[in-house]
């Protein structure tokens, strides 16, 4: 592992550490970069994390670190998007630390606002709304948390009503080893949110940004895991659940811990990449979860129906309209 760390001795620790995992992003890197300068808020690092890319990207970024003191460039081993972010955080300079995408772009006044509302609230976490785009076309997306405290963020979370992105939360950067969270080793699915789970079980200060500050692209990156479900990521967010049900303190948070059971159980009866009997060996042991879930008792009745190995029929039922 190859750590590039110049000028990380020498100058004073910034406020804000930007954490950028690069992986195969020579297309759309500079236009991320654009946006990264633009900032209005000067006071931070960013630290470029190469994670063995193939492309020009390591060099791209070793090229705007020789621009700007304020980059740092770490270059490793490809081990996915989990490892680089870890790399960043044990790396990191910042009071703040907050991640962002190569394949994304960020307001001007992202780290300003952000930042602003950290020292005004003495917040430990920072959110903000975000924009999705797709085909050019951006939707805002607003985020509607039933309160700021940390359970209630959390069951947010858990239920989809709040996204785990860290690329929309200023995380003090403390927080990390004052409660031993880091990143699962191998989890490159969700590995944001279960980060934020683990966050949100502690008692920590939470304030919201009203606004979109940060452009989330959908499809752009061919490279990324969000995209359809394969067994491959199937695997991924099978272990991602197992931590989740794991990291939970047992009893706690039911309606959102099953919801995510029953989400993954229902959109891998819709991919149909598992035979019946494949599909009964991995969700027979859901059935709980599946009976408990907020679906519909159509969702619920299709679900329990491929627990028991009866999955293509359950795929008919949910083809009716």
């Amino acid at each position: 592992m190859d750590y590039s760390l110049q000028h990380a001795e020498s100058t004073p620790a910034p406020k804000v550490t930007l954490i950028v995992a690069v992986y195969n992003a020579e297309k759309y890197f500079d236009t991320f970069m654009q946006s990264v300068f633009a900032q209005t808020f000067s006071d931070f690092e960013i630290l470029l994390i190469d994670d063995g890319s193939n492309d020009r990207s390591g060099a791209m970024c070793d090229e705007y670190a020789a621009r700007d003191s304020r980059i740092r460039v770490i270059h490793k081993e490809n081990g996915g998007v989990a490892s680089a972010r870890q790399v960043g955080i044990d790396n990191a300079r910042g009071e703040y630390t907050i991640h962002a995408d190569p394949d994304d772009t960020i307001a001007p006044t992202f780290l300003e606002e952000l930042y602003t509302e950290a020292v005004r609230t003495d917040a430990d976490m920072v959110m903000c709304d975000h924009y999705r785009v797709k085909e050019h076309v951006a939707s805002y997306r607003a985020l509607k948390p039933r309160s700021l405290r940390p359970s209630d963020i959390l069951d947010d979370l858990l239920l989809g009503k709040i996204p785990g992105y860290l690329c929309t939360k200023l995380i003090r950067r403390s927080l990390y080893s004052q409660y031993n969270i880091s990143f699962a080793k191998g989890l490159n699915y969700a590995e944001d949110l279960l980060i934020c789970v683990k966050l949100t079980l502690h008692d920590i200060k939470i304030a919201h940004v009203k606004k979109a500050l940060y452009n989330y692209n959908l499809y752009i990156n061919p490279n990324s895991i969000t995209r359809t479900l394969t067994r491959e990521k199937l695997e991924l967010r099978l272990l991602f659940l197992k931590l989740l049900f794991e990291t939970l303190p047992k009893g706690t948070h039911r309606k959102g811990a099953n919801f995510q059971a029953a989400f993954l159980g229902y959109e891998s009866i819709r991919a149909g990449i598992l035979t019946d009997e494949e599909y009964k060996s991995v969700f027979r042991k859901f059935l709980g979860r599946f009976w408990m879930s907020r679906y519909s008792i159509k969702r619920k009745f299709a679900l329990v129906l491929a627990a028991h190995g009866y999955q293509s029929m359950a795929q008919r039922i949910i083809r009716k309209r």
